[in-house]
């Protein structure tokens, strides 16, 4: 997994305040990272840095990392690590699933991530992230579906599946009764299934990562995430087809609950205060539009 630079020299992880973007368990820097570990902060490396494996109508297309840094006998999915606060959150296994078979295409599982006013640590993994959606387009020679625009991080995986004659079935995934009370997600595994879950956990107060169920995320939490990068082809009016690169978590970890983000959140404003430009102060001076006799004088004989 790889890293976004805040700057050449540091990474965006290690900006927010009190190390709180850092695992406490990872002594690795910007120095000691290895060139496949660290996203490059410019479009022009990112070239170099990623490639797409071109993807079907009906197939996503996967971004890996460079054959020149990881070998030309490997292939590594390109996975990046990113923080933040958690501005709203949807990781059921069935994501916002309306119940239906019709709705299955169309459910997601979500995760939108913002700043909290930490600008210098957060929106360089939104350029990063520009970047890579930008790449991936050039690279397939498609139109971008969406691009959003709104300074935030938004994370976005689908639900379902679509069985296909062939499929192995030993990688689809039961759905608990917890998350399908009723039965729907059953009744159609024919046509839909789920073959994934997305890992989550909480750092304990010792380093080590505890496993949790994915609803204890919750708006206000600071995480970190591991996303990896999905194209697909989407059908747009007139027979054309467009593009949605889509970013995909996998694993969100809980680095402090909402309620201990509060802390956070304070020694972020204080920074920001902190930084604000001081000028100089050369003279202050005030016309009040009255002169009172005699004041000339006096200032003469001064």
């Amino acid at each position: 997994m790889a890293f976004v630079l805040a700057n050449p020299v540091t990474l965006a992880r290690d900006v927010w305040p009190g190390d709180k973007g850092r695992m406490r368990s990872d002594t690795s820097d910007r120095h000691s990272l290895p060139a496949h570990r660290v996203v490059p902060d410019t479009y022009e490396d990112l070239c170099d840095w990623l490639c797409v494996d071109p993807c079907g109508i009906d197939s996503a297309a996967f971004v890996w990392l460079h054959p020149d840094l990881v070998g030309e006998d490997v292939r590594v999915e390109m996975t990046m690590r990113l923080q933040g606060f958690v501005e709203s959150v949807s990781l059921g296994m069935l994501g916002n699933w309306n119940g239906t078979p019709q709705g299955a295409p169309k459910a997601l599982q979500t995760l939108t991530l913002v700043s909290g006013g930490c600008h210098d640590a957060f929106d360089p993994q939104v350029a990063a992230l520009d970047n890579v959606r930008e790449l991936v387009l050039k690279l397939l020679s498609r139109t971008a579906v969406d691009s959003p625009t709104d300074g935030k991080i938004h994370l976005r995986r689908r639900a379902y599946d679509r069985v296909r004659p062939g499929d192995d079935k030993s990688s689809n995934i039961r759905v608990p009764l917890a998350d399908d009370p009723v039965g729907r997600a059953k009744r159609m595994e024919d046509m839909w299934a789920v073959r994934h879950r997305i890992d989550v956990g909480i750092q304990r107060d010792d380093g080590r990562i505890q496993r949790e169920n994915p609803r204890v995320i919750r708006p206000g939490d600071f995480v970190d995430v591991a996303v990896t990068v999905q194209a697909v082809s989407i059908r747009l009016p007139r027979g054309r087809r467009g593009l949605d690169v889509m970013f995909v978590p996998h694993t969100v970890i809980r680095l402090a609950s909402a309620q201990e983000s509060v802390a956070l959140l304070h020694a972020i404003e204080i920074e920001a205060e902190a930084r604000q430009p001081v000028e100089d102060v050369v003279a202050v001076t005030r016309d009040v539009g009255f002169t009172f006799d005699g004041d000339g004088e006096e200032m003469a004989e001064q």
